[in-house]
């Protein structure tokens, strides 16, 4: 049987009080905001009721106490129960420790709690440190100033031993109950996951299943998973991490595809597998093939650039930005079935990208701006087709600040990349204010589209994506066209 000793460890400045409880008394309910090793508040109800609770009473002032500090330790350590609970009360501290330095300075493990509640008054008699002993009926059956480690130790042994096996008396022990406080004779656990339909505060319903993120249900009560939820993930996504609409912990279970604890492009990927291929996977796994992103800068427009020796099945990236670039990233043209979302507050994107497809990957896509905006780039993750993620190595190439001057004839500067499949991102310079044309014609001198139709274009460095999708692999033209100047480049189609 698994239990966990809580140790609280409550300190006080005043040493002598009205003692409230001795050794025989059942203890009420107390609690305090913990300080160090957790968050929130630790309440003897909550956390310690049903298990053995060990208190420890000190200050930082006191030379007894930091003696003894590492010592308790190195006890609590030696104890691997679940009913077994360690926690620490604080107060009075005494430069150079604080609650947190206290805790880091001698390695503890257990909750250190600030006594701004004066739980010394509750137990506290005679002089630091200061130990006690709940049991599992909230019995105070040890209470005794200094640091008696033989008799700690026997009275939690023996206490430990007293515990009952089977807390909520429904036929199972505690360490074979899925639910081990709350009675549940049938053990049901309807979507498997080791806590029983009794006390899963999420799937006794069987909503939140995996994959079920939005929690829609049809006519049965069976859960819907579908492209809504791809969208409810989606919106969490862009929503949770600004913390406008946190994650509740069903959904975020539900919306956990890849079960790695983390919720992000690599779990939309999944979600899209499952629904289009019913590929549902059974664990974490992170893909060993390598990628990188480029982040290009000149000194009329940011490129970002990713690739990957497999291909890419989707992609999210924070971008970092002096103006607003909402119009630029509008007119992104990703791969046939893709979709892109972004959010933005003060100038920071984030930027979500996937094949809703299923099978149009791709393993590099050019995001171009024909602005100098971009700042930094961050958050980068990268899925494969198969929603695995892709180890990525960032690139900075940054001429900002450089004179980079313009050819003297309208050009094209380059096609990237080339071979492409399907998307070919055109860049080109216009040295003064002009009338421009781009063109694409096929091997038969056909044109088959046009990316620029005789626009008044400013001086500068220039891109415009054309995408390939409805047309064959073979060789294509492209030609810029201005009222002085023509100027043509190759570009391979390979499918």
């Amino acid at each position: 049987m698994k239990f966990k000793l809580l140790l609280i460890s409550i300190v006080s400045s005043v040493l002598v009080f009205g003692q409230v409880y001795t050794v025989g008394d059942y203890v009420d309910d107390f609690s305090g905001d913990i300080c160090h090793n957790g968050e929130g508040t630790w309440s003897y109800e909550e956390d310690g009721r049903d298990r053995v609770v060990w208190i420890n009473l000190f200050t930082s002032w006191w030379p007894s106490c930091t003696t003894e500090a590492p010592q308790a330790e190195a006890v609590y350590q030696q104890y691997t129960n679940d009913s077994l609970v360690y926690v620490a009360f604080g107060s009075d501290w005494n430069q150079p420790y604080s609650c947190t330095s206290w805790g880091t300075t001698f390695g503890l493990s257990h909750p250190i709690i600030d006594d701004i509640n004066n739980i010394y008054g509750l137990f506290g008699i005679g002089y630091i440190p200061h130990n006690l002993i709940i049991g599992g009926d909230g019995e105070l059956l040890y209470s005794d100033s200094g640091y008696n480690q033989a008799a700690i130790i026997a009275i939690i042994n023996q206490a430990l031993e007293d515990l009952p096996s089977d807390l909520d008396e429904d036929g199972f022990d505690f360490d074979e109950d899925n639910c081990p406080e709350t009675y549940n004779p049938a053990q049901s656990d309807i979507d498997e996951d080791g806590s029983g339909d009794a006390c899963d505060i999420c799937d006794n319903a069987n909503v939140f299943v995996v994959g079920n993120v939005n929690g829609d249900l049809d006519d049965n009560n069976n859960p819907i998973i579908d492209f809504f939820d791809v969208v409810s993930l989606l919106d969490h996504l862009q929503t949770d991490e600004a913390n406008e609409t946190p994650i509740s912990e069903c959904r975020q279970q539900a919306a956990n595809i890849n079960y790695d604890n983390n919720v992000n492009i690599i779990d939309v990927v999944n979600l899209v597998n499952m629904i289009l291929f019913d590929n549902i996977p059974t664990a974490f796994n992170s893909n060993e093939d390598d990628g990188k992103v480029s982040l290009i800068q000149t000194q009329s427009n940011d490129q970002i650039i990713l690739e990957s020796s497999s291909d890419i099945g989707g992609f999210q990236i924070n971008i970092s930005t002096l103006n607003d670039i909402d119009q630029y990233l509008d007119d992104i043209i990703l791969p046939r079935g893709w979709s892109m979302t972004y959010s933005s507050s003060n100038n920071n994107y984030k930027l979500y990208a996937y094949d809703a497809t299923g099978n149009n990957s791709i393993n590099s896509i050019d995001l171009m701006m024909p602005v100098k905006s971009i700042l930094d780039v961050n958050n980068i993750i990268i899925a494969s087709k198969d929603g695995h993620q892709i180890k990525t190595t960032l690139e900075k190439n940054s001429y900002q600040g450089e004179a980079i001057a313009l050819p003297n004839v309208p050009n094209i500067q380059s096609l990237y990349p080339n071979p492409f499949n399907p998307l070919l991102t055109i860049s080109y310079s216009i040295p003064s204010e002009t009338m421009v044309s781009i063109t694409v014609f096929n091997m038969l001198g056909e044109k088959i589209s046009t990316l620029v139709n005789n626009a008044y274009t400013l001086s500068g460095f220039h891109s415009v994506n054309w995408n390939a999708s409805d047309y064959p692999s073979g060789m294509y033209f492209v030609k810029i066209q201005t009222p002085s100047v023509i100027n043509t480049k190759k570009a391979l189609l390979l499918k």
